[in-house]
């Protein structure tokens, strides 16, 4: 025989009501998202200056206290997932001016609340990278070139598919947006020097 179906449902009781069974917490979602860039923002820092073995310490500078104190507690899964060392908060609690990280840090933002700092000072051979980065910055302006001749070559928007030239603007636009990472960490290494 088959099932009988109630008009209730199987269970011969009502399904669950959203309000009644909210599964979202918004302050839960807020401080994994600024856990997230916190750590999206350290391993883009590992990646960019080639830290593949150490486990450096990370200074976050927070000045609000509420994100400073969320970013304390969230410091294990910070450290861990961001493959750092120790998590050092920095934050101005109190009216008190923001302590600064130690010198020879990279710097990123992670959002708008937060920036971080990962010490690279004794990680990393400055003259090496300082080399590394400048073959990067050539190869960079190599490919802005190319594509900005291409761009305005005469008949490029009439004989072009638009999805193309799209893809060309991005090009463009993320090969800019590397050159002044690029040159961000050549300043960087230098001060290093």
């Amino acid at each position: 025989m088959g099932v009988m179906w109630v008009s209730m449902g199987m269970c011969g009781s009502d399904p669950p009501v959203p309000p009644q069974y909210c599964w979202q917490d918004e302050e839960a979602e807020a401080a994994m998202e600024f856990t997230l860039s916190i750590v999206h923002a350290l391993r883009s820092l590992r990646s960019t200056h080639g830290i593949t073995r150490g486990r450096p310490p990370c200074f976050l500078q927070v000045p609000d206290p509420h994100w400073a104190a969320l970013a304390g507690q969230c410091s294990p899964h910070i450290q861990v997932l961001g493959g750092v060392g120790a998590v050092h908060v920095l934050g101005g609690a109190g009216g008190d001016p923001p302590e600064s990280p130690p010198p020879g840090c990279a710097v990123a933002v992670a959002s708008e609340r937060c920036s971080v700092h990962l010490l690279l000072k004794g990680l990393v051979d400055a003259p090496k990278e300082l080399a590394r980065l400048g073959a990067r910055r050539q190869e960079l302006a190599r490919t802005m070139e190319r594509l900005r001749e291409r761009r305005g070559e005469p008949g490029y928007g009439d004989k072009v598919p638009p999805s193309v030239q799209e893809a060309e603007a991005a090009k463009l636009e993320q090969a800019e947006a590397e050159l002044q990472k690029v040159l961000e960490a050549e300043e960087l290494m230098r001060k290093m020097l």
